[in-house]
């Protein structure tokens, strides 16, 4: 019998990461509607530059992001649950 694990694609990389809450191994992003993986949350923690493409097509989706005063765009929170402080 084969098991098949069900697998997400990063929209800021396109890495696959496997889709599994109790790992925390990346997330689902609901505000926006994406999947990021655990190496786009652990080299970015707190957001994305207001410059990548990945915001940009957000935007285009007629997502509202708006940059902090440093050109930051924070992760959005999930009922209060933040990036995963490992990987």
């Amino acid at each position: 019998m084969v098991i098949e694990t069900p697998f997400l694609h990063c929209f800021f990389c396109g890495r696959r990461f496997p889709a599994n809450q109790e790992t925390s191994e990346g997330m689902f992003i609901h505000a926006w509607k994406v999947a990021v993986c655990p190496l786009c949350l652990l080299a970015n923690r707190e957001g994305l530059s207001a410059a990548h493409p990945a915001i940009r097509q957000l935007a285009a989706r007629g997502i509202r992001v708006v940059p902090s005063g440093t050109g930051i765009v924070p992760w959005p929170s999930n009922r209060g649950s933040r990036p995963p402080d490992h990987v």
